[in-house]
């Protein structure tokens, strides 16, 4: 008998070679020919002409649908068993629908010979299967051959009594019973007794038909009971009517079908429910709780404070060992009838059930806390961790069950961002700040792509001479309906998100952009300078010097006109790299400002070291310094300690000429502020330039008047 030919179709030589090696352990006889593209494919089947195809899902420009295809329209109906890894539960039934025989994991390559038994006994099954029945017609030594050697249990039983009338040596060799055995016995004796209900409905309502189709449980003489499938047609036997039955162990199918179906419900890693399965149970709580006010249902939703600082310390594998042993507790801490279940990272899910009073979700949520809260052993390490809860419960709730699942993870969101350990009830009123801020998210990337974000340019006066030194860029947003929005609006949560890097980059290539067009193009621009405030997270960027280089060479700007303006909470963050960083910058030229100085830390230790060239005075320190006596010793302090630092000092928010005067006195240099002049357009900046005294401080007006007086 020759050997079996298997078609394998893989890219990786290394997956194909542990395919073959699992069918030669367990016996098989078989050549391979392994391909890895469609024209290979397509010519193999003509020239090697296999008997079996072993193919992975995905390969280069070329899938198992696509495989399945071919086979389709050539007419080659060939078994044909998908190996590859999880490819999820529609997908799969998609490559069964199109002809696929069976399934098959890498990860579980023990269950391929089997498969590939299976598959071909059953390409065997349906050929021997007419062939077998006109053999029984036409020449009792050719159904001998057919009914006996055939690969699949076949037997002969009577239509009405259900008594054997003839086995096969499949039979016998598979089930156990000598062909004597099975003469003794009936269809009903090899079927557990909870499927006999089934079996009887199910001849009777085929008795009257040629050919029937059946599923059901086989048990073995062992007492081992099987899966099946038949196939059973009616013959006239001797003198009596019978039916011959071809008959197919799918209890390996099955187990894979259902362990199919159990990972497309439940989480990898924990092996918990996951969102989907949880969805289906909360759906049915939060429609039973609608119609019985009673039945009330709620939601927790727990997350680990500190998870990811965990894995970054000792690895993601440590994380995942976290997880799978918080599982287990979760599993063990849930009620009867309540659910727990995986939603992804360190988010899990739990719905509470059959309470009448909120205290009592409130109790389970910290009786869940307590038990997550004890100490876990990771790998001898002992690690702590707690979780943020957030609640939300079915009472007078409007939505469905994804709105309660939100509104938990809104809360414990809040929670989180109050401390550690924490647990928050869902409030309307953190819903609302969370869709508007979604919203604003969603709005500002799409702002950035249409051009509604521009730049206003306030003036950066030299009080000494009254002349205009430059000019700090502010960032606005010309929102379609919400007309112009302020940074303090938005700037936050575009830090929270992520998006200021993008925001920032362009804040700083147009500021620079500009101020290189007007030194090109107006006279009085050549010796101005430009401000740019650099966000947090734009400053600690790894590539923060690159950017600015490429910014610079790209405008033509230069490096001395640049001025970035951070804050001392920047630096605090992680002073050691924020001084290489600025010193890096400042050795090409670029000028470091210290924004708000004197509301942060005001650490003297450290200010001294700063490569910083100017100290900018708070708003909130200058306006008040007129009327209050600690302001105006903060400003003269802050002033002193500049001057002997050798750093020049930038007032913000000159509002009146009194300020604007007593600046003077104390020998500020720069000032900025709304009586010196609001942000400008572009437009109105670039006439400004032209000037050569600035306005609100010429001679000719009163305010300049006062200020001699005081000089």
């Amino acid at each position: 008998m020759s050997s079996t030919k298997i078609l394998i179709l893989e890219d990786r030589s290394t997956d194909a070679e542990l395919i073959c090696r699992e069918l030669g352990a367990a016996g098989l006889d078989f050549r391979s020919l392994c391909v890895s593209d469609k024209e290979a494919f397509t010519e193999a089947l003509g020239e090697f002409d296999p008997d079996i195809i072993l193919s992975d899902f995905s390969l280069p420009q070329f899938t198992g649908l696509d495989a399945l295809d071919i086979l389709r329209q050539r007419r080659i109906e060939k078994p044909f068993i998908l190996c590859t890894g999880t490819i999820g539960e529609e997908m799969a039934v998609e490559c069964m629908k199109k002809g696929a025989s069976d399934y098959v994991l890498k990860s579980s390559l023990k269950r391929l010979p089997s498969a590939v038994s299976n598959a071909l006994a059953a390409a065997a099954a349906r050929d021997g299967k007419s062939k077998a029945l006109e053999a029984l017609t036409a020449s009792e030594e050719r159904y001998r051959l057919l009914f006996d050697k055939n690969p699949h249990p076949i037997w002969v039983f009577d239509s009405q009594t259900l008594e054997f009338l003839a086995v096969n040596e499949s039979a016998v060799r598979q089930y156990g019973y000598s062909r004597e055995e099975f003469m003794e016995l009936t269809i009903k004796d090899i079927r557990p007794p909870e499927q006999l209900p089934d079996l009887l409905r199910s001849l009777h309502r085929t008795r009257h038909l040629e050919e029937a189709f059946y599923t059901g449980k086989h048990k073995k003489k062992d007492g081992t009971v099987i899966d099946v499938e038949a196939t059973a047609q009616s013959i006239l036997y001797g003198d009596r009517r019978a039916r011959i039955a071809i008959v197919t162990d799918v209890t390996e199918k099955k187990r894979a079908q259902e362990q199919l179906l159990h990972d497309a419900f439940h989480d990898a890693l924990t092996g918990l429910p996951n969102r989907t399965l949880f969805l289906n149970h909360l759906e049915f709580a939060v429609a039973r709780s609608t119609v019985d006010p009673e039945s009330k249902c709620a939601v927790l939703c727990l997350d680990f404070d500190r998870f990811k600082l965990i894995c970054d310390s000792l690895g993601y594998s440590a994380g995942d060992l976290l997880l799978k042993m918080a599982a287990r507790r979760l599993e063990s801490a849930v009620r009867s009838g309540d659910l727990v279940a995986r939603f992804s990272g360190s988010a899990f899910t739990v719905m509470v059930t059959g309470f009448s009073d909120l205290s009592q979700v409130l109790n389970e949520a910290q009786r869940i806390s307590d038990l997550i809260k004890a100490p876990y052993d990771l790998r001898g390490q002992e690690i702590d961790v707690s979780p943020s809860i957030g609640i939300a419960v079915s009472d007078n709730h409007q939505g469905g069950a994804e709105d309660l699942i939100r509104d938990a993870a809104i809360a414990a969101d809040d929670a989180k961002s109050k401390g550690r350990g924490l647990c928050q009830i869902f409030d309307a009123t953190t819903h609302k700040y969370a869709s508007r801020k979604l919203r604003v998210e969603m709005e500002m990337k799409q702002a950035l792509d249409e051009g509604r974000f521009q730049l206003l340019y306030q003036p950066i006066v030299d009080l000494r001479t009254s002349t205009l030194h430059g000019f700090e860029s502010l960032v606005r947003w010309d929102h379609p309906e919400r007309g112009m929005i302020l940074p303090a609006e938005f700037i936050p949560i575009a830090e929270d998100n992520g998006f200021i890097i993008e925001l920032g980059q362009w804040v700083v290539e147009k500021s620079c952009r500009q101020l290189s067009s007007w030194k090109r193009e107006i006279d009085n621009a050549s010796a101005l300078t430009m401000s740019v405030n650099l966000s947090c997270k734009q400053f600690m960027q790894s590539d923060l010097a690159d950017r600015i280089v490429a910014t610079l060479f790209d405008t033509g700007l230069d490096p001395q006109s640049l001025k970035l303006e951070i804050t001392e909470s920047h630096i605090m963050q992680n002073s050691e790299l924020a001084i290489s960083l600025i010193e890096a910058l400042r050795g090409l030229g670029v000028e470091f400002s210290l924004d708000d100085f004197g509301t942060g830390y005001s650490s003297l230790s450290y200010l001294h070291r700063l490569p910083v060239s100017h100290l900018k005075i708070d708003r909130s320190f200058v306006s008040g310094m007129m009327q209050n006596q600690m302001n105006a010793a903060i400003v003269q302090t802050i002033l002193r300690l500049a001057q002997s630092l050798k750093m020049q000092v930038v007032a913000e928010g000159i509002e009146s000429v009194e300020q604007l005067e007593q600046l003077r006195i104390w020998g500020c240099e720069l000032g900025q502020g709304y009586f010196l002049s609001m942000p400008l357009n572009e437009k109105d900046a670039a006439s400004l330039i032209g000037q050569d005294m600035f306005p609100v401080l010429d001679l000719d007006h009163v305010e300049i008047h006062h200020l001699n007086k005081t000089e």
